[in-house]
């Protein structure tokens, strides 16, 4: 019986320890890439809602006949906007334009319908 007690008051073995550490500091390293990788896609869907935004506010000065250039400031990025387009001059007539927005070598455009309905 005093055998299986001081057995017993041993405590852990190194090796035991050894392996608890490492499981220990490979889930720490899980969860540390976890969190690098929501942060880099958290900020790139940032992003393309700036770019979205900027898009969609240029695609208005155009719908109004406002001249496009310039820049969007949103969240720190400064967009760049452009486009050419005006409201066509003959009463009953649409034109199509093209709007684009760029950012960091990224260039996102789209196209709007404005229309003279007079």
């Amino acid at each position: 019986m005093s055998s299986k007690l001081s057995a017993m008051k041993r405590g852990f073995t190194l090796t035991e320890v050894l392996v608890s550490v490492m499981i220990l500091a490979i889930a720490l390293l899980a969860l540390a890439s976890l969190q690098a990788w929501f942060a880099k896609y958290t900020s790139e869907k940032f992003l393309m809602l700036c770019i979205t935004n900027a898009l969609e506010s240029a695609k208005i000065q155009c719908a109004i006949g406002s001249p496009i250039s310039g820049n969007y400031v949103c969240g720190g990025y400064d967009i760049s906007i452009s486009g050419n387009c005006s409201i066509p001059q003959d009463a009953n007539t649409c034109a199509t334009y093209s709007v684009s927005a760029s950012y960091g070598g990224r260039n996102y455009s789209t196209n709007i319908r404005v229309c003279n309905l007079q």
